[in-house]
């Protein structure tokens, strides 16, 4: 799992602990402090931290109001930190994608003599695993970014894109690549390549 993904859900337990260690206390402070029933502290404790603005249960004596703006301003501290804790998470959701992008485009530009495999359905996903077992670098070049999720999951180095455009071959480093495993719809531009680079190999 990425640190930052991690260091998020991290933070988002702890406020959700947070919350449920006040929900406690709430319960029971109104039970022992104001002497009401479970179901009442309970009550007292939802609308007091999520200041619905219904009126108690029985009036509250003075320790009781102390205990209640107590619990009125650690909510709302709380709260509010879990609330700043996903919207940052979403902001930066992008963020991090991007990051592993970045990150695995310059683990590809690293590579040299590698495969390129061109689709990732049955052939490629086959090919992929053989070089796997081998410890042969490859990059996988995919134009359906449906399949995303599966090349992540297979942890495949990959590039989203038509394998027909030299700008999506590049960055798979076709130019450094020692073989090319192809499929009918690169053909064209395939041939190309190797008709350039003497060294491509095409499987």
């Amino acid at each position: 799992m990425n640190p930052i993904v991690r260091l998020f859900r991290s933070r988002i337990y702890t406020a959700l602990i947070l919350l449920a260690f006040i929900v406690v206390i709430g319960v029971f402070g109104y039970r022992f402090i104001s002497n009401y029933s479970w179901v009442d502290a309970l009550y007292m404790t939802v609308i007091t931290m999520t200041t619905v603005g219904f009126g108690e249960v029985v009036p509250l004596d003075d320790q009781s109001k102390i205990f209640t703006i107590f619990l009125i301003l650690a909510s709302i501290i709380i709260v509010g930190y879990a609330l700043s804790i996903i919207t940052e998470y979403i902001l930066s959701k992008n963020d991090i994608e991007e990051l592993k992008h970045k990150k695995m485009q310059k683990k590809i530009d690293g590579f040299k003599d590698h495969v390129v495999i061109c689709g990732y359905g049955r052939n490629g996903k086959q090919a992929a695993r053989k070089l796997q077992a081998h410890n042969k670098s490859f990059v996988v070049i995919e134009k359906n970014k449906d399949v995303e999720e599966r090349l992540k999951h297979d942890e495949v180095p990959y590039v989203i894109g038509n394998a027909n455009e030299d700008e999506i071959l590049l960055q798979a480093g076709v130019d450094r690549a020692s073989s090319l495993y192809r499929h009918f719809q690169a053909m064209q531009t395939i041939y190309s390549w190797c008709s350039l680079q003497d060294s491509l190999t095409l499987l």
